[in-house]
């Protein structure tokens, strides 16, 4: 009796344990050992993880691949540059891929995804779309050409790519970290986790319909021997779920995928050259306190920036916020202009790069030496803006005299000064540039000249057409300097303070320099692509009012000077720079085309235009330069005062330049104020206003006054309703040399107390 009972028992112990061993969980993860170093919980519980090339989700990790495509190079490969290019225009495309299979299973259920590419440098102002497309087919990062391995040529849809995008960005600031966020995105990464073999990447391309414009962006391959820049590389951002899975064929239930709350974060950085962006070398700064406000500007949180100046607010509920900071001791803000955003966040979105920029007192930033010869003007200090004011360089004073020393009428035989050599013909480039004064438009093409200067500095390292150099002596304090540029090609216009082209102060379709010092200043004209141009030169005082210059008179013979530019001197103009023209006919060497030198001269009017809360300069529809914004100076403009400024991406009604009012400078219950340290005159001042403020939608609910000429504005009624452009235009006498414009608050008060201001434009008359 005993035997039998003994196998009754163990045969009931067995099955206990076959149960025990087949109940859920008890077995170690199995996921443990399938992805590796991935960190992931067999729970309902979401995990988010960063894939960027040796950096996350840890070192070991290898797996993107990146390049561009162009058609004017359409058999090359690009896969080892350390910068991925675009252009708006299609002409240049990135190629991205993520590798997830070692890190994401197969069941995982992705419930975010978010594409950071880090922007290096753009060529104009002007903002850029840029869509994100599925890739069909399979590509190498050291194979891929516009023409390999794609069946139409420049990874065309439908066969290479799908046709509609699965996110957009808009593109529109250097240093930025460009952001690709949608729930279409977050569908393609889930069908890359579910299929790996169907992941390959995505292509990136300018939506149709844009203003010329390129970027480069950080790719992989970014600082190969310097792993401190790595973190500049592209990141990709995957939340998801792994539902643990049952040896049942019982259903199991995914919980609803809820959104999470908002986020917004960003960096504390030491800006020891004050020039607002982050530069290499530039510190983080820890134990900066970071202040959360709602849009009533009422408190709702503070942080301190971490070791590496990191910070961030998690959790929050969508609507508007307004972020600033406690200013470290001893410090500074330079970054953001007015020391504050205004943001909207919508439920779940994550936004990052609202860093903050500290600097140590100016009397502590050494300044330029000034050295005796105008030739060798010291270069601007660095301000937060990218107009310089040039600093002023010792030289002798030019003798002028009331008495006209020439004869009655210029003309294409006299001459005041030594002719030059005809077969001196200057060439245009650096070494031998062709000299030019101001006032005058002088036409040209840089089509035949050579390719001498890629790198110019702060300015622009990827200038690859050919470019045609001028030279302007300037002999006297010049209250500012106009350059413009007319061009259907991408070509932009350079100035350099010397023959150096790292010295580059400014760049652009126009420039304008303020206070500019006695020295030789070389002009490029230099681009992406070779073609025709008018370039207009504008300064006051302009050049023919000076006698004998004391700098050095540029070699080659001076331009010539055509029929349509004869005039009789007056007693003011007594001399000229350099060497006097002659009619002798100039041709351009180096290439086919021929110069057409000054045809036009004549005076413009000071014209300052301001892109009030912007940190960036802006193009308008009709080609105008509109300046950042930035805050006063003796001698110059901008506004006076700390006042916050407010940002939306919101679509401007009533205007062909939505940019111009997407920013604006708001008052924070006090007064806004922009000095203008001009000469005496009549001037017309262009005041732009839109109401892009959410919460302001109602006639009467912002009033304010404009002291110019007791103007009183309410932007809603005005401008018919919210994010409208609202336009106004005063004459304005000035005689105290400073034109003023202050915004004050309404009496009696409007509930919104707030002036705002998006745009100033002041013109002499």
């Amino acid at each position: 009796m005993r035997k039998p009972a003994f196998v009754i028992a163990l045969a009931l112990f067995a099955c206990a344990l076959l149960i025990y061993f087949a109940m859920p969980g008890f077995a170690q993860d199995p996921l443990a050992d399938a992805w590796p170093g991935a960190g992931l919980r067999t729970s309902a519980d979401t995990t988010t993880l960063t894939f960027q090339q040796e950096v996350l989700p840890d070192a070991s990790y290898v797996g993107v691949a990146d390049t561009y495509i162009f058609n004017e190079a359409p058999n090359q490969n690009w896969g080892s540059d350390p910068y991925l290019r675009l252009y708006s225009d299609h002409r240049q495309k990135a190629l991205l891929r993520f590798d997830l299979s070692e890190h994401i299973p197969t069941n995982a259920v992705v419930s975010a995804a978010r594409l950071e590419l880090l922007s290096y440098q753009n060529l104009t102002s002007a903002s850029t779309q840029v869509g994100l497309y599925a890739l069909l087919g399979a590509w190498s990062e050291d194979g891929a050409t516009w023409n390999s391995p794609w069946k139409v040529a420049g990874c065309g849809e439908p066969y290479d790519r799908e046709a509609e995008h699965a996110a957009v960005a808009t593109l529109q600031y250097e240093n930025r970290w460009q952001v690709w966020e949608s729930d279409q995105l977050k569908d393609l990464v889930q069908s890359w986790v579910s299929d790996p073999a169907s992941n390959h990447g995505a292509v990136l391309i300018g939506l149709p319909g844009q203003a010329p414009q390129r970027w480069a962006l950080f790719s992989s391959q970014y600082g190969e021997e310097s792993p401190q820049d790595w973190s500049k590389r592209p990141k990709l951002t995957v939340s998801f779920q792994v539902v643990p899975t049952t040896p049942t064929a019982t259903p199991t239930h995914t919980p609803t995928d809820l959104p999470p709350g908002a986020a917004v974060g960003g960096v504390a950085w030491r800006d020891d050259n004050r020039n607002r962006v982050r530069d290499v070398g530039e510190p983080p700064m820890p134990g900066v306190t970071i202040v959360l406000k709602n849009s009533a500007y009422v408190e709702l949180d503070s942080c301190v920036t971490l070791a590496d100046g990191s910070y961030q607010f998690a959790g929050l509920d969508a609507g508007d916020y307004v972020l600033t900071k406690v200013d470290p001791a001893g410090h500074s803000p330079t970054h953001p202009p007015g020391g504050a955003y205004g943001l909207s966040l919508s439920l779940g979105q994550h936004l990052t790069d609202f860093d903050f920029g500290f600097a140590l007192p100016a009397s502590a930033t050494p300044t330029a030496t000034h050295t005796p010869t105008p030739t060798a003007t010291g270069l601007p200090t660095n301000t937060p803006t990218r107009t310089p004011v040039l600093s002023p360089t010792p030289t002798s004073s030019p003798t002028q005299t009331a008495t006209p020393t020439q004869t009655s009428t210029r003309t294409p035989t006299a001459t005041e000064g030594p002719s030059p050599t005809p077969t001196a013909t200057p060439n245009g480039t650096l070494p031998d540039p062709i000299p030019v004064i101001c006032p005058a438009t002088y036409y040209g093409d840089t089509s035949g000249y050579a390719n001498n200067i890629s790198d110019y500095g702060q300015c622009g390292a990827w200038l690859e057409g050919p470019e045609v150099i001028y030279v302007l002596p300037v002999s006297y304090q010049m209250e500012y300097l106009s350059i413009t540029l007319d061009t259907q090609q991408d070509i932009v216009v350079l100035v350099l303070p010397s023959p150096d082209p790292n010295t580059c102060v400014d760049m652009g379709g126009s420039v304008l320099l303020s206070n500019v010092s006695p020295g030789t200043y070389y002009i490029a004209v230099d681009g992406l692509e070779a073609g025709t141009y008018s370039m207009e030169i504008d300064c006051q005082p302009p050049t023919q009012e000076t006698v004998t210059p004391t700098a050095t008179t540029p070699s080659g013979p001076s331009p010539t000077v055509t029929p349509t530019s004869v005039h009789s001197p007056t007693p003011t103009a007594t001399g000229t720079s350099g060497p006097t023209p002659t009619p002798t006919g100039t041709r351009t060497p180096g290439g086919p085309s021929a110069l057409y030198l000054p045809l036009i001269l004549h005076k413009y009017p000071i014209n300052i235009l301001v892109n009030c809360g912007a940190d960036v300069d802006y193009v308008d529809s009709l080609d105008r330069l509109w300046l950042a914004d930035r805050e006063y100076r003796d001698g110059s403009w901008g506004y006076f005062g700390y006042k916050p400024v407010w940002v939306t991406g919101r679509d401007i009604e009533a205007t062909e330049d939505d940019l111009l009012y997407r920013t604006q400078r708001f008052g924070n219950g006090g007064s806004v104020r922009y000095y203008f340290d001009v000469p005496n005159g009549s001037y017309e001042v262009e005041l732009r206003f839109a109401e892009i403020y959410p919460s302001v939608s109602d006639p009467g609910q912002r009033k304010f006054d404009v002291r110019i000429e007791g103007l009183v504005v309410d932007v809603v009624a005005e401008a018919e309703g919210q994010f409208r452009a609202l336009t106004k235009t005063l004459a304005v006498p000035l005689q105290d040399g400073q034109l003023n414009i202050t915004f004050d608050p309404h009496a009696p008060p409007s509930p919104v107390r707030d002036p705002i201001i998006n745009a100033i434009r002041v013109t002499k008359q």
